[in-house]
């Protein structure tokens, strides 16, 4: 029964991170069609994260309580999640800059109206809502209710899966690749660190710098067929670098820990 409880509240997760924002941006297209539409980006996301976070306080406390506990806030974690988002930004410059010497990617041959500060603003407070509640809801909710069901490596793999599926508007099977290996990753930081501020950090400097170099460079010039840009064996390789650079640093750590406290949590 604890696979279709499990399967039952990611689908639930998944609904509830879809519907209420799709439903809020449908109606904001359709009465104020003015409206900027990174504007309505923002508040669709918002109110998702809204509506989940006010479901899983009414119907999951435990999880709820779990959620609140990681994201716990203190100057350090700040300062670390900062450091993650240049960080990101760096490493996706050098891998442009690499695509554009062994031509993966060209450059455009003319700017948009998204270049103005007001669109990268945008851009960027679009990019830290996404992750947060993103974050919120997979590795947050989700990944802690498979914890308390499941070994760490199959509540990784298994809300990795669900993450990379979830991208329903990705084509070619590269891009889901890179979101399952990006769910991994996320997923470690959380259960290693036991906060989600880093994974925050790490996501929204994906999100922003994607974002931002998209602006000037087309990262889909080359593509695969059924695969998708060829770009994305360069994102795939600093998603590796980083898993592989923090497993350095935590391979003496305890994988299981982040599920005691998941557990103790729900038996208090």
């Amino acid at each position: 029964m604890r696979i279709i409880y499990s399967l039952l509240f990611l689908l639930l997760c998944e609904l509830l991170f879809i519907f209420p924002g799709g439903i809020v941006e449908i109606v904001l297209e359709s009465t104020f069609n003015p409206l900027n539409e990174n504007l309505i980006s923002l508040i669709s996301f918002l109110f998702s994260g809204f509506v989940f976070v006010l479901c899983l306080k009414l119907f999951f406390p435990h999880i709820f309580l779990r959620v609140r506990n990681l994201l716990e806030v203190n100057v350090h974690k700040i300062t670390l999640l900062s450091a993650i988002f240049f960080s990101i930004g760096l490493l996706y410059s050098l891998i442009v800059l690499l695509g554009l010497k062994l031509n993966l990617i060209i450059e455009k041959d003319s700017l948009t109206d998204g270049t103005s500060f007001s669109s990268v603003l945008f851009l960027f407070l679009i990019a830290i809502v996404v992750a947060t509640v993103e974050e919120i809801v997979f590795r947050g909710a989700a990944l802690s209710y498979l914890l308390i069901r499941f070994k760490p490596l199959v509540s990784i793999l298994l809300i990795s899966m669900v993450f990379s599926l979830g991208h329903v508007q990705y084509s070619g099977l590269l891009p889901y690749i890179t979101a399952f290996i990006f769910g991994i990753v996320t997923s470690i930081l959380v259960i290693k660190t036991n906060t989600l501020y880093y994974a925050i950090g790490l996501h929204c400097g994906w999100n922003f710098f994607f974002g931002v170099h998209s602006l000037y460079f087309d990262l889909n010039s080359k593509t695969l067929q059924y695969w998708g840009s060829i770009f994305e064996f360069m994102e795939i390789g600093i998603l590796i670098l980083i898993l592989f650079s923090f497993w350095i640093y935590s391979r003496n750590h305890n994988l299981s820990q982040t599920t005691d406290n998941i557990a103790s949590g729900r038996n208090a």
